[in-house]
């Protein structure tokens, strides 16, 4: 990750969810999808973040660039505050998170979700296995995420690109917990798990993740800005490190139990093998 900041020059506008995220673009000329310290998600929200950035970066998963932002004191407005209630609040300090987005949006497309008749048509699919895997690890309480932008195929036809997104809920949000062993974090269009080849998928993203280490996971918080941690935070995330090796040994166990499961109730696996995906998740 770039350790350089950019700084905001320009507030685009307010984004939907939780977090009350703003298009911004900064003086490198690009957009991002800006998250700021003291939103109401919480602080932490923003360590997920990086943390699962740089995870995911390792395991060759798409997921957008991450920079940090300074906020110029010109630019604090009553526009920026998040709205709780009837309250207005602002931002917490200069330092925040940027998404940046993989095109210009405010030039070319970008889709939140795709008719399932284009899914045969994203590049990288099978990410969405490896996807579910993270995220049954990292007890993601929310459903997956993702964007879609146009991808030019090597022979010219109109491909798409997955971009995973809105890592947040990652280890129960806020609360650095992680939840029941089961899997976690199904994608909402969960046809999309039909299409492929779930246990060779799941198995191969089984192995990377189990070659994931400890200095690996340490590593992850050497750009984390020292702002964004309270008293006890630092030692609450490295707590938080101990029971993810813990729970990285039950993974495997979790997909098995919920392949041989679905094999038991249809040996062709299918549609049936996403049935027990989104079952085991909560989401039937």
């Amino acid at each position: 990750m770039n350790s350089v900041p950019v700084t905001i020059k320009q507030i685009v506008r307010r984004m939907r969810g939780p977090s009350q995220a703003h298009l911004v673009r900064g003086n490198d000329s690009h957009c991002y999808v800006a998250k700021f310290a003291g939103n109401p998600q919480g602080t932490r929200t923003l360590v997920n973040e990086l943390i699962t950035y740089q995870l995911l970066t390792s395991l060759g998963v798409s997921t957008p660039r991450l920079r940090i932002l300074k906020l110029p004191p010109s630019l604090l407005t009553d526009d920026l505050s998040f709205r709780v209630g009837t309250r207005l609040t602002a931002p917490d300090g200069t330092v925040h998170l940027g998404s940046q987005c993989p095109v210009d949006p405010e030039q070319t497309a970008i889709w939140d979700f795709l008719p399932s008749k284009f899914f045969s048509k994203v590049v990288n699919l099978p990410e969405f296995a490896a996807m579910l895997v993270f995220d049954t690890w990292v007890c993601r309480t929310a459903h997956r995420q993702a964007i879609f932008v146009r991808h030019q195929g090597v022979s010219g036809e109109q491909q798409f690109k997955a971009y995973f997104i809105g890592h947040t809920t990652s280890f129960g949000g806020c609360h650095w917990r992680l939840g029941e062993d089961a899997v976690h974090g199904a994608y909402f269009q969960s046809g999309i798990y039909s299409l492929l080849d779930m246990s060779a998928l799941v198995e191969k993203a089984l192995c990377r993740l189990e070659a994931i280490t400890e200095a690996a996971l340490l590593a992850t918080l050497d750009g984390v800005p020292a702002a964004w941690f309270l008293a006890g935070d630092r030692e609450a995330v490295l707590a938080l490190f101990g029971k993810l090796q813990e729970r990285r040994l039950k993974i495997r166990s979790i997909f098995s139990n919920a392949i041989a499961s679905s094999d038991h109730q249809n040996p062709r696996g299918g549609h049936q093998f996403n049935c027990e995906y989104k079952r085991a998740a909560g989401t039937v």
